[in-house]
């Protein structure tokens, strides 16, 4: 549920790698953040490029990069 909010721009998602290889691919959903937290499974905060224009989205972005 948490990818297909995602896909239909309803929000962010914190996903493993594998579930959204192919909407990385596609540009259906983007990693706009370019640090990556490496615990041996890879995790990425994704979204439709309308979900990062949103201000509270963009809020929390810059929230997180401040923290890495």
């Amino acid at each position: 549920m948490v990818l297909e909010a995602a896909r239909q721009g309803l929000g962010l998602a914190l996903l493993p790698s594998l579930l959204i290889e192919k909407d990385l691919a596609s540009g259906s959903l983007i990693e706009p953040i370019s640090a990556r937290h490496l615990t041996g499974n890879t995790y990425f905060l994704v979204g439709s490029s309308a979900a990062w224009k949103r201000p509270a989205v963009a809020a929390f972005r810059d929230h997180l990069l401040a923290k890495v």
